[in-house]
Formats: structure tokens, C-alpha cells, sequence
């Protein structure tokens, strides 16, 4: 399980002309990727639906969901992403690099 940084570009679907680039750490060990729902509003995407997971620690959270585009080192993938809450770690997870036809490589 490895972590490194990455500079994402993520877009709307449905208006793939508003894109606002992150940097964020590629979790290995993250199924989903993370983006802050702050950020994904700001780019007019909404919700559509929630899904449940389980922390590190055994708590359960239930988080809204969203489609997104992404786009990193000329790759371009679309994917459904977790709308993380304050205080929540935002992360591009293996779902989002597989969709991009990546994998991590903490080497």
C-alpha cells in the first residue's frame, strides 16, 4: 500500500468545459476516489446517490455519489466518485486510475 501525488483535472459530464484541476494522493489501498463536494458543486454536479463504507477504524459512513470525467498525463476516463464532507480525505482511488487505463506504482 502505497501513496504519491498526482495533478487530476476533473469535469462535469454535462458540461465537460468547467474543470477545475486538483492535487491529490493516489491511495492504493482506496477503492473509490474522493473529491470534496465543495469542489464538485462548484463544477454544477450532482448527487446520484449514496453508498456506504466502512473506515479503517470499523465506522460505516454513507456518502453521496457522482459521475465525473478525469483527466491526468493525457488519459481521459469517466467514473462515479464519492462526494467526500469536511474532514474527509480526498483521494484518487484505483476505481478512477483503472478507468484512465493506469495503475499505481508506488516504485
Amino acid at each position: 500500500m502505497g501513496r504519491f501525488k498526482n495533478k487530476p483535472a476533473v469535469s462535469n459530464p454535462a458540461t465537460p468545459s468547467r474543470v477545475e484541476e486538483l492535487e491529490l494522493l493516489v491511495g492504493s489501498a482506496a477503492s473509490y476516489s474522493w473529491f470534496l463536494r465543495q469542489r464538485l458543486e462548484t463544477l454544477g454536479m450532482c448527487s446520484t446517490g449514496k453508498m456506504q463504507f466502512r473506515t479503517i477504524d470499523g465506522r460505516i459512513l454513507e456518502r453521496d455519489v457522482a459521475p465525473v470525467f478525469v483527466r491526468t498525463d493525457g488519459h481521459v476516463g469517466g467514473d462515479t466518485i464519492v462526494m467526500a464532507e469536511s474532514g474527509d480525505a480526498e483521494v484518487l482511488g484505483a476505481h478512477t486510475l483503472e478507468s484512465l487505463g493506469l495503475a499505481a506504482d508506488a516504485v
